[in-house]
């Protein structure tokens, strides 16, 4: 790997200490960048002198990120970094915010805290990483697969690239696959959920995906826009996530970009349903007037919003859902398992689950068999008394 060169100095500009940093573009041409310490000339040079020295590697890492290139000094966490920026071209936005988010929030700190060179980085360095997240985090199987999945995926773009001769994530050892089962709420559950969430910031959400199963981010994004309450019908077309920024900042995205094509669906507005939106409707507008100038217009056209219009953020509903069920001696289950006990409900009234499909929104019909096909029990133990009874 051929090595990239950065050389800083210091230069006095109208008595405050600049950085000057200096390196070679792949053409050779000499670049060069200044930056400002804001520290004044008289006294401070070895302030100065150790701030050039922390800005040479920072820098270097991030003409490293731009032009996706390593050498042999180039940090395993940067590496990541690079990776991941290349990936985001070939990525939905949301997907890559996930990416993102165990990139930057998990591995990269991790293996800085190393210190661990790219071109030093073992199987047993990665191992140990595995196990930090097991005892730390308490992190599952599928956690670990899942960061598995983009450490091997970036040290296979360093292969291909020439940065590394062998893939050093070969014969790692993984926990068992486990396949998750979600919990599931029964219909009088769900009813007391409804009753237990009304009046909070939940009431909303919470009610829709028990009757759509919606995904959070689905449920989220609906506008009022998209329900029709003259031909009774709410059609599911945007979503709502977080987005992370590298400085710990976060905002929420709105786009009509959703998971599949299939997600994008239209649903009949049903009688319940339609009667609490009329009511929530009409609450929506009595809190505009009673906020006045507090009361917040970017979100005049969502259908979860606070009382004084804010959106309700994703990451909300899902803390403090569990929250609330913990409080109210409620069973555990997670928000998006909402989904499912919406789902199952179907399934165990006697609809297909081809119909199951359409109303999730799933893509695949694989996808709704393979989680929901345990839910059926109840149906095949009646195919089985009929045949008894037909044999007996």
């Amino acid at each position: 790997m051929k090595d990239i060169k950065v050389i800083g100095r210091l230069m006095n500009k109208r008595g405050i200490y600049q950085i000057i940093l200096e390196w070679r573009d792949a053409d050779n041409n000499r670049m060069r960048k200044s930056i400002t310490t804001g520290l004044p000339v008289k006294g401070n040079k070895r302030k100065a002198e150790q701030m050039m020295l922390e800005k040479i590697p920072e820098f270097k890492a991030e003409l490293m990120r731009q032009s996706a290139v390593a050498d042999s000094e180039t940090l395993f966490a940067d590496w990541m970094l690079i990776w991941l920026d290349c990936r985001r071209e070939a990525l939905s936005e949301s997907t890559y915010e996930n990416y993102a988010s165990v990139v930057n929030g998990k591995i990269a700190p991790y293996f800085r805290d190393k210190h661990i060179l790219l071109s030093e980085l073992t199987r047993d360095d990665i191992q140990a990483y595995y196990s930090y997240l097991t005892q730390k985090y308490n992190a599952k199987s599928a956690t670990i697969r899942h960061h598995h999945s983009y450490i091997s995926s970036a040290l296979k773009y360093a292969v291909q690239r020439g940065y590394l001769t062998y893939n050093p994530i070969a014969y790692i050892e993984l926990p068992k696959k486990v396949k998750y089962h979600a919990a599931i709420y029964t219909p009088l559950q769900v009813k007391q959920l409804i009753a237990t969430v009304a009046g909070t910031p939940l009431e909303i959400p919470v009610i829709l995906t028990c009757y759509y199963g919606l995904r959070r981010s689905e449920v989220i994004g609906l506008a009022w826009d998209a329900v029709d309450f003259n031909a009774n019908t709410i059609i599911v077309k945007r979503k709502a996530y977080t987005r992370h920024d590298g400085s710990g900042q976060s905002q929420i995205v709105i786009t009509d970009e959703l998971k599949t094509e299939s997600s994008r669906r239209t649903l009949p507005l049903l009688p319940a349903v339609k009667e609490y939106l009329t009511n929530l409707k009409l609450r929506q507008a009595e809190n505009q007037q009673r906020f006045g100038n507090t009361y917040v217009h970017e979100y005049d056209n969502y259908i979860c919003v606070r009382e004084n219009g804010e959106l309700i953020k994703p990451d909300y509903v899902s803390h403090t859902f569990k929250k609330l069920l913990e409080d109210n001696n409620l069973p555990e289950i997670r928000f998006h398992d909402l989904r499912h006990s919406c789902a199952s409900m179907l399934v165990n009234n006697g609809e297909s689950l081809k119909r199951v499909q359409e109303w999730l929104g799933h893509s695949d019909f694989s996808t709704t068999a393979n989680i929901y096909s345990h839910i059926t029990v109840q149906s095949k133990q009646e195919m089985g008394e009929t045949l008894s009874n037909l044999l007996a």
